[in-house]
């Protein structure tokens, strides 16, 4: 991150009075599910950041996406599209940055195994349609690339194996390329 982004970044945390790990690398967000729109959002009586603002100059990866509240992912709509958050208080307005890479995963269906070639998937098509509703329309329109997987089969994922030490020296065959 460039010295300004740090700063911004640095500013947000001791406004939420958390630690940060590593100021010189992008934030990454990962909030549970059940955390509430006010931890998502930001918020409070004396309004704080919450970890859209937290995740600024970084990422915020939503896993089991359509577990959170709909009423949080619709909260998101804005600050995907401007960049920042602002947050009105009987007493107060507050604008936070939350210029964030959204990331989100969530299974094909409520038990998870549609598509599956090994588990049989026990949700009718009404549950399935319930669920992917979860996240509405406005929100995937937010979305710039959407990526269905399929069930892998881990015996043959164990024959394509590939050290971590022939990874790196890859890659930087291609860094030594590109400079």
């Amino acid at each position: 991150m460039t010295k300004k982004a740090q700063l911004e970044v640095i500013s947000l945390y001791q406004l939420a009075r958390e630690k940060q790990v590593a100021p010189q690398i992008a934030p990454y967000r990962h909030p549970y599910h059940s955390a509430s729109s006010v931890a998502i959002i930001g918020g409070g009586s004396y309004p704080k950041p919450g970890e859209i603002s937290l995740a600024h100059n970084g990422v915020l990866f939503l896993d089991e996406m359509a577990e959170f509240t709909k009423k949080t992912l619709d909260m998101l709509r804005q600050p995907i599209e401007t960049g920042k958050v602002t947050i009105s208080r009987a007493h107060s307005t507050v604008t936070y940055p939350a210029s964030f890479l959204l990331i989100g995963a969530m299974n094909p269906s409520p038990c998870g195994y549609l598509g599956s070639n090994s588990y049989y998937c026990t949700c009718s098509p009404k549950q399935i349609q319930s669920y992917k509703n979860r996240v509405s329309g406005p929100v995937y329109d937010r979305i710039d690339i959407l990526l269905y997987l399929l069930p892998g089969n881990i015996e043959q994922q164990k024959k394509k194996y590939e050290k971590s030490s022939e990874i790196r020296s890859r890659v930087a065959r291609v860094r030594e390329l590109l400079i």
